[in-house]
């Protein structure tokens, strides 16, 4: 038996404090896990 796996993924800008910008593409779970939404300020870590 085949299986598929799909994944769910999220493409972003992400802009940093000085203006900085970058184009992104996590997976959805990921982004839940670290409990980011629209809008949400990435901590410095990620």
């Amino acid at each position: 038996m085949e299986r598929i796996l799909i994944l769910r993924t999220c493409s972003m800008e992400v802009v940093d404090d000085e203006g900085n910008e970058k184009y992104v593409s996590v997976e959805d779970d990921w982004l839940t896990e670290k409990r980011l939404d629209i809008g949400s300020e990435w901590p410095k870590e990620i």
